[in-house]
């Protein structure tokens, strides 16, 4: 799924879509710590609410990523995050298609069924 995109040296080709791309890595490598459950969410960040874009503290900045967060947090080469040791960490694609789906407006999209 995620291997269909390339990676060039001047960022990802073809659309990043949400619900294909972004929401399947958010749930795999951020959602167990920063997702629906309480009694597993740290730093009180939920990251599967589009309300996590109005956060006060520049979760996620659309249109710049450089400014959010959530992507000098993925990218942060002392204190990455997902930690090392979580079993959850992101591969370069992966914090590819988070910059360019920040760089694209951060649209959250409904599940399909709701």
């Amino acid at each position: 799924m995620l291997g269909v995109l390339c990676v060039l040296a001047g960022g990802l080709t073809g659309d990043v879509d949400f619900r294909r791309d972004v929401r399947p890595l958010l749930s795999r490598s951020c959602f167990p710590c920063h997702g629906p459950d309480d009694g597993a969410r740290e730093a009180d960040l939920r990251l599967d609410l589009a309300s996590v874009l109005a956060d006060e503290r520049r979760i996620l900045v659309p249109d710049a990523p450089a400014e959010s967060l959530l992507f000098e947090r993925v990218t942060d080469p002392d204190d990455p995050m997902p930690p090392a040791d979580s079993g959850h960490d992101l591969n370069a694609d992966e914090v590819e298609i988070l910059r360019a789906w920040i760089a694209g407006g951060a649209a959250f999209e409904s599940h399909w069924a709701f």
